[in-house]
């Protein structure tokens, strides 16, 4: 088992990958939603 040390990753670099996948996420929330809503406003006017 390896030796308990410090820990390899610093506090700042695991912070900016957490605020770039909240990011990322709301990003694909808002690009899904869009595209349903393009979708239905098709689907309303072609019918």
């Amino acid at each position: 088992m390896a030796a308990v040390g410090s820990n390899p990753v610093s506090e700042e670099t695991v912070r900016a990958h957490m605020a770039n996948w909240i990011a990322f996420t709301k990003f694909m929330k808002l690009s899904i939603t869009g595209i349903i809503a393009v979708l239905v406003l098709l689907a309303v006017f072609t019918l």
